[in-house]
């Protein structure tokens, strides 16, 4: 919406955007907005169960036609032996960069 607009519907009616009440834009990054401190090794783990939930657990068994062709392409890319039946979560695990990798490999 752009700032005219939001004027617009604000404007009499006791409202105050948001940049206005922060003084920070919507498009900044959530824990920015709200003053949120986030480890590093923290916002890595929330990477590694994003990827899962989006990618490995939900895309690649339900997007594709033949799911073990891509699980054997990342294994691969690992470096480790695919075997038929092969689970991501074994060869990644929770560490962030063989997710990277993984990823990368897709």
């Amino acid at each position: 919406m752009t700032e005219a607009r939001q004027q617009k519907l604000f404007s009499g009616s006791g409202c105050r955007s948001w940049r206005e009440v922060s003084g920070k834009d919507m498009n900044s990054k959530f824990h920015e907005r709200f003053n949120i401190d986030v480890d590093m090794e923290e916002a890595k783990r929330r990477f590694v169960n994003r990827a899962y939930n989006l990618i490995f657990n939900s895309f690649l068994p339900q997007g594709l036609a033949d799911p073990s062709i891509a699980r054997r392409k990342v294994i691969t890319a690992l470096g480790e032996i695919y075997r038929r039946g092969d689970v991501l979560e074994n060869h990644i695990g929770n560490d962030f960069y063989k997710c990277l990798q993984a990823l990368e490999a897709l």
